[in-house]
């Protein structure tokens, strides 16, 4: 699947835990479901995401199908599929307060940055934001895919993309 029918990648997550008595064990084996739309030819898919640190990761909730900003939590991180349609060619630039790790999977995404330089990305180049203004850009006639974590840090600047949860749309 692709951007284009607004439905979202396909992606399987899989979510180990612990069972009643303390074992290891396999707690979702699911399609990622917690897409969002920012712009016509952008998806993003939020696939885990935290709130504290160190992680409670004995929790049952499934993180994964919160829905939050942009940005981490405060004082977490999120973990979330980026996929960028042919074309996209945004207006404005973006920036969260946090350490922003992407991975290019598939296509070539340019990454422009405030000063006007940019780079032009190949599958498996590694991106470290460390709360830069940015923007992506697919001047090709590919899907571009990329995953990325995010963790939250400071200092906290007026005009940065929030992290807080959304309510439920």
């Amino acid at each position: 699947m692709t951007t284009m029918d607004k439905r979202g990648p396909d992606i399987r997550r899989v979510v180990t835990g612990h069972n009643e008595q303390g074992q290891s064990t396999i707690s979702i084996d699911a399609p990622a479901t917690n897409h969002r739309f920012p712009a016509d030819f952008v998806t993003s898919t939020t696939l885990w995401a935290t709130d504290s640190m160190p992680v409670q990761f004995l929790l049952q909730e499934d993180y994964g199908a919160r829905k939050l900003g942009t940005a981490a939590p405060p004082n977490g991180t999120r973990f979330t599929w980026l996929e960028l349609k042919p074309g996209y060619n945004p207006t404005s630039m973006h920036r969260t307060d946090s350490l922003d790790c992407t991975v290019v999977l598939a296509g070539h995404p340019k990454l422009v940055m405030e000063d006007g330089s940019s780079v032009t990305l190949n599958p498996h180049d590694v991106v470290v934001h460390r709360g830069t203004n940015h923007s992506w850009v697919n001047d090709t006639n590919e899907l571009v895919k990329m995953f990325g974590v995010l963790v939250d840090g400071t200092p906290k600047r007026e005009g940065s993309l929030s992290g807080t949860k959304l309510a439920d749309a």
